[in-house]
């Protein structure tokens, strides 16, 4: 009787725990607002942001930015030093986010034509990690 109850407990707090990784992770979607900066790292060909707060002056690599309103834009830059007639400069991309909430996607849409779609696989409010959907 006595080696019951210790299994018994044990089993019980397997089966919460077991339990509570079945269920979906609750996004707040208003951790997504704000500056993102993604690089070429990926892990497990993830994209991977981390927010920041300001840009350096001689900044590359890529950056979402989102708003509360849906807006979005996504400027690629430069490398960070011009070599020789090196004229190239920010591209900047406006469009709307849609954040489905019941699958976790994020789809950008830029103009009338196209998208793109990501599953937000982790959003905290400083690290987001989103999957790129490709659909053919």
């Amino acid at each position: 009787m006595t080696k019951i109850i210790p299994l018994f407990i044990f089993l019980t707090l397997c089966n919460n725990a077991i339990g509570q990784k079945r269920t979906s992770v609750e996004l707040n979607i208003n951790d997504l607002i704000g500056t993102w900066n993604y690089t070429s790292e990926s892990r497990n060909n993830n994209l991977v942001l981390y927010k920041i707060s300001y840009l350096k002056k001689d900044y590359a690599g890529g950056i979402m930015k989102f708003s509360s309103d849906g807006k979005m834009t996504k400027q690629l830059s430069r490398k960070p030093k011009k070599c020789g007639n090196d004229t190239s400069s920010n591209l900047n991309i406006s469009g709307n986010w849609v954040f489905d909430k019941k699958n976790n996607i994020l789809t950008i849409k830029f103009g009338k034509f196209r998208s793109a779609e990501y599953v937000i696989l982790e959003l905290s409010n400083n690290k987001l990690i989103l999957k790129r959907i490709i659909t053919e």
